[in-house]
């Protein structure tokens, strides 16, 4: 999947995209989610980066990450930061709330949630906030 695509623009097909995602009943490697974002130059021209478009991540978990010592201290995001990409951080049910705020970049970009069934209040605070640029 990349932004890049012409097709992609397209809310409805961007939607379809994100739902065929497989849920995998995993472990969570938070780290490793932000790795391979800046392994891959997710922001970059080739994958439908802009200069002149704010670079953000949403962050969505509904559990700790497998590899606690990495994601509850502050993340080294390096390229990221170095890329101007915000974080905003999204945690459903079982989230840590230490994690979250270190993943995030500031803690006004943490929304948290009791269950999924939270998830249409808090995604308008998301888009605002992501609206916001931050």
């Amino acid at each position: 999947y990349s932004y890049n695509a012409v097709a992609n623009h397209d809310v409805v097909i961007t939607t379809q995209a994100f739902e065929a995602l497989p849920f995998l009943n995993a472990t969570t490697h938070t780290d490793k989610a932000f790795d391979l974002v800046s392994e891959e130059d997710m922001f970059g021209e080739d994958n439908g980066g802009r200069n002149n478009a704010a670079k953000i991540i949403i962050f969505l978990t509904d559990g700790l990450s497998n590899n606690t010592a990495k994601s509850t201290l502050k993340l080294d995001y390096g390229a990221l930061k170095d890329q101007g990409v915000s974080i905003i951080s999204v945690g459903i049910g079982q989230y840590s709330l230490a994690e979250l705020k270190a993943v995030a970049s500031d803690d006004k970009n943490v929304f948290t949630g009791a269950s999924f069934a939270d998830i249409e209040k808090i995604t308008l605070e998301v888009a605002a906030r992501a609206c916001q640029g931050q």
